[in-house]
Order: C-alpha cells, then sequence, then structure tokens
C-alpha cells in the first residue's frame, strides 16, 4: 500500500529527490543547446506559390458525413517516400498523389534532395484549436542539430506541395486551412537565442505591424509553394476532422523503411486559467507522497517513438497494445498497489502519453493544478483516488518534469468549479513545491495536487500513470490516444520553435 506520509517526511523524500537529480549520471544522446545568439541580419522573403490542381474524390464519397468515415480510416504518415504513402495511404492520401505532376520528384533527385511526404489526420478538432505549430514560418529549413535554429542561410530553396481536406467540404465551409503571405517581406533580425526563436520573432513583427495582404487555401485543392514562401496554420473555425497533406523536397534521408507511421498527431491549444467566481464551498488538500523506485530518465528519441499513447486502460490492455516502456513500468507498479485498489473497490487504470515539445510556452496537456485521475475533469474532484507517476525524457536535464505541492492547501470553490478555475487561486497562495526529475516513480494519496510544467529543453517527454478508478471500462479494454493536445499561454502561442 502506498503510505500516508507526514509532512516532515515529505520535505525528507524530495530532498532525497532533489539529491538524486543533482547527482544523476549525465548520458543524454544529445548534444546540449547553445546559448550563444546569433547575429543580426536581414532575410527577404519573396512569396512564390500557386494552386495547381484540385484533387478528384473516390465516386462514392459524395456528402460529408462519407467524407468522415473516410478522413477515420486514414493512416497519419511522416517523413516517407511516395512509395510508402501509396503503401500505407488511405484513399484520401490517395487522391493527393495522384495529384502531384511527374516531373517533381525528378526535379528533387535533380536538386540533390529527396521526395518527402507528411499526411497528418485530426478526427476532433476543437474551435480554436491548431493542427499544427502556430505561426508564420517557411517549410524546409535546414537546423544544424535538433536543437539550432534554422539557418536560411544555409536552406536549399526547394518546392513543396500541400493540400487539406476536411468534413466540412461539401458544405464548403473551413475546419482550418493554412494562410499564405502575399506581399515580399523583409525582415531585420534581433540576436536569436533559445528564448527568442526566429520564427516567432517574423510571426511577431507580422501580426502586430501593418496589415498584410494574404490568401487562404481551399479545402481539396493543392498549392506549390518554395521554401522563402511565408505562411501558417489557421485555428480551427468550427468543430472537425481534417487530413493535411504535404509533399517535400527535402534535404535529409526519410526515417525508418522509407517512412514511419505516426502513432498520434498534435494539436496546440490556448490555456486560459479563470476564477472560481462566488464561492460557496471549502476543500483542504493535503499532499502525501512517496518514492517507489528509480531507474535512469533519460531515454533516446528512436526509443520513445516506439511509444503509444492510451488512457483508461487495463493491464491486459497494456500488455497487449503497450509499447516496450510501457510493458516494463507496468511490471515495476507494486503489487500493493493492486491490494489496495481491491480493499477500495476499486480498479488500476494506466495511461501514456507522449510528446514532442518546445522551450516556448509548450505543455505537455492542461497545466492546471490539480488532484485525482487528471486536470480535464469536468468539475473538482475533492476525494482524488491514489497513484503513480513517472516521466522520461530525451533530455538529461528534463523537459518537463512533473511538480507537486508539498505544504497543505486551502481553496474557495463552487458546484460548478473545474480546476481551470482554481489554478490562479493555488498560484496566489506561492505554496511550497518540490519537482519530481525523471525515471522517480512516485506514488500520491488523495488530496496530493500537482502540475505539469511548462517545457524547459526542446525534446521528447514520455509519461506513464497507474491510478485507482471507479470510472467504466472502454469496451475493448482502453483508448488509443490519437492526437495529444499541447497547452500554451495566450501569450506564448504564437512564440515559434
Amino acid at each position: 500500500m502506498i503510505c500516508l506520509l507526514s509532512i516532515g517526511l515529505i520535505v525528507t523524500i524530495f530532498t532525497i529527490i532533489h539529491t538524486t537529480m543533482a547527482s544523476r549520471r549525465r548520458t543524454s544522446r544529445e548534444a546540449p543547446p547553445s546559448r550563444e545568439v546569433t547575429p543580426e541580419k536581414v532575410y527577404y522573403f519573396e512569396p512564390n506559390f500557386e494552386r495547381i490542381g484540385v484533387i478528384g474524390l473516390p465516386e462514392d464519397i459524395r456528402t460529408d458525413e462519407d467524407l468522415t468515415e473516410a478522413l477515420m480510416l486514414e493512416n497519419s504518415i511522416y517523413s516517407a517516400t511516395p512509395e510508402f504513402a501509396r503503401k500505407h495511404g488511405g484513399r484520401l492520401a490517395h487522391a493527393f498523389l495522384d495529384q502531384i505532376p511527374d516531373w517533381y520528384v525528378e526535379e528533387a533527385i535533380a536538386k540533390g534532395l529527396l521526395p518527402n511526404i507528411d499526411v497528418r489526420v485530426h478526427r476532433n478538432l476543437q474551435p480554436g484549436d491548431f493542427p499544427a505549430y502556430p505561426g508564420w514560418h517557411c517549410d524546409g529549413e535546414l537546423r544544424e542539430t535538433y536543437f539550432s535554429q534554422p539557418d536560411l542561410d544555409r536552406t536549399p530553396v526547394s518546392r513543396h506541395v500541400t493540400g487539406v481536406l476536411s468534413n466540412q467540404y461539401f458544405r464548403h465551409g473551413v475546419v482550418t486551412n493554412p494562410e499564405f503571405l502575399v506581399n515580399p517581406y523583409a525582415f531585420q533580425t534581433k540576436p536569436q537565442s533559445s528564448e527568442h526563436m526566429l520564427w516567432g520573432m517574423i510571426d511577431e513583427e507580422l501580426r502586430t505591424g501593418q496589415p498584410k495582404e494574404t490568401t487562404v487555401m481551399r479545402d481539396g485543392e493543392l498549392m506549390m509553394f518554395d521554401s522563402r514562401s511565408l505562411h501558417r496554420v489557421m485555428p480551427a473555425q468550427i468543430q472537425g476532422a481534417r487530413l493535411f497533406f504535404r509533399l517535400s523536397q527535402w534535404h535529409k534521408p526519410n526515417l525508418g523503411d522509407g517512412g514511419l507511421l505516426a502513432k498520434q498527431d498534435q494539436l496546440y491549444r490556448i490555456w486560459r486559467p479563470r476564477e472560481v467566481g462566488t464561492e460557496t464551498q471549502r476543500a483542504r488538500f493535503e499532499p502525501s507522497v512517496t518514492v517507489i523506485e528509480r531507474r535512469e530518465g533519460v531515454i533516446s528519441i528512436a526509443d520513445l517513438e516506439k511509444e503509444y499513447a492510451f488512457e483508461n486502460a487495463s493491464a491486459d490492455f497494456v500488455e497487449t497494445h503497450g509499447g516496450p516502456l510501457a510493458k516494463e513500468l507496468l511490471s515495476r507498479v507494486p503489487s500493493s498497489f493492486y491490494e489496495e485498489a481491491r480493499r477500495k473497490n476499486l480498479d488500476v487504470r494506466f495511461a501514456v502519453s507522449v510528446y514532442r515539445l518546445y522551450p516556448t510556452g509548450d505543455h505537455p496537456g492542461n497545466p492546471s493544478w490539480h488532484c485525482g485521475e487528471d486536470s480535464e475533469s469536468n468539475t473538482l474532484v475533492q476525494d482524488g483516488k491514489p497513484g503513480i507517476i513517472l516521466t522520461l525524457s530525451s533530455h538529461e536535464t528534463g523537459v518537463s518534469p512533473i511538480l507537486f505541492a508539498r505544504q497543505p492547501v486551502e481553496l474557495g470553490y463552487n458546484d460548478h468549479a473545474t480546476w481551470n478555475d482554481v489554478h490562479a487561486q493555488i498560484e496566489r497562495q506561492n505554496i511550497a513545491t518540490s519537482e519530481v526529475p525523471d525515471g522517480t516513480m512516485v506514488g500520491y494519496e488523495p488530496g496530493t495536487l500537482h502540475k505539469v510544467q511548462e517545457t524547459r529543453m526542446r525534446g521528447w517527454r514520455f509519461c506513464f500513470q497507474a491510478v485507482m478508478s471507479n470510472k467504466p471500462l472502454p469496451k475493448n479494454g482502453g483508448l488509443l490516444v490519437r492526437e495529444a493536445p499541447v497547452y500554451k499561454k495566450e501569450d506564448k502561442i504564437y512564440s515559434g520553435w
């Protein structure tokens, strides 16, 4: 059983956690990011794009309902050859591929570049969601290392073809389509660093300066554009499903065996904490945390790519659908945790999340303080269930570790309050907190407030959770998560990458 701990013992445990973090073996497989800034210079962006065609849909797709069914069957694909995309893509991906000019691949090879295809499918975008990283940017950028900013002086001038298709096609509606800048644009850079990203600075100037002429793509059409054509994704206007297709002339080899099937697609959502309003009740949350075990917290991106994201899953579901890390961590959950769940007449459920993150305001999930099973609850959970949590990441300093409260917290709330409503109230109390480093598996008791932190290092982040739950088990024993929301504060939604 996970022990209930005194506040004094909690402080001792978190002292041990911080000591462990300070003495961890430096095993990162990637060089640390440079803190040096780049010199100032002027970049010129001359728009060069044209509509080159419209896809032909299969004859049996005649309504948006038909299109929705087809979208649900499509695979998300990235860094793929045309052959891989043909083999693994669905009928909609083929409809885009059929419109690619014959000379396009020949031109890429003649330039010493490779055809590279991405297909992203978002099945449930909500109004305001961004299906890709927000902000003005160009495609085909060259980065010296994983942590580097774009080197536009060395980026080859290549051409890309893109198209989108949503389940509003027959209604002539728009879920979210790319927008292109029509005017030529010269940008006087400021010094770049990990805090000031190139695309973020360009986006800020374009959004806050004089209005610019733009054009928005329509569903089903193909746009060809080069690597100096600035464009951006628009936030979803209505709820809907959407497929994005892009074929690039790329300077890197395709990944995997001619491409990879994406296990999930990320979306970007603005986080807006609110105030609770009229308080009708009070609650006290007392933390209780214990360290279960420690392991190496750094894991390679290649290993993280093998993992599937899921939620509300049984142990059998994890054994059947989980990746190697999920199965390993399942075996490390103490038997006493299951025994305690049985005594409480609860089941044990598991969840895994995998995120690719940038240090520009990204949060891997809702950033609100919470206890219980998650921070997405519709109402404030006072009697949260015991749980276990562990994070791993691709960088030795941690990408986004979990932060726990280590002192009691009192809150005022009402029957309609959510965790978003009380977050600011908790922050104002300036409570003592402690960070759990990657690789440390901890158990927590009901009433233990915790939250995800803003990303501080570019990299991948994996989170394993086990919770005692009375939620109904899904029909197949768990839910694979196909879309992962990255939350950003409103003032950082366009901060670049």
